[in-house]
């Protein structure tokens, strides 16, 4: 699978965290491994239960290829984006 790359030429790791990654003392980035990346996993796989959940090496989760399935990989960099645009809003009250 070859590296795929958003409109502006970054990975799809650089693109996680990018969105991941905030001010300063406001927000902080997630970090892959964390317990709060943990309780995103889960809340993701409970609710794409019927697609291929098979990960990745922890090795290429920093690249932001979590998951075997590209389908499946996808939709998780889709609800990552939402989560951190969610948390986002949410800090910048």
């Amino acid at each position: 699978m070859g590296n795929i790359a958003d409109n502006e030429g970054r990975s799809r790791g650089e693109t996680l965290e990018r969105l991941n990654t905030g001010k300063p003392g406001r927000m902080g980035k997630m970090t892959i491994g964390s317990k709060e990346h943990y309780e995103i996993l889960e809340l993701f796989e409970k609710q794409f239960s019927e697609y291929r959940l098979d990960k990745e090496a922890h090795g290429l989760w920093i690249k932001g290829i979590i998951y075997q399935c590209g389908e499946t990989n996808a939709l998780y960099t889709a609800f990552i984006a939402g989560y951190s645009a969610g948390r986002c809003a949410y800090l910048n009250q």
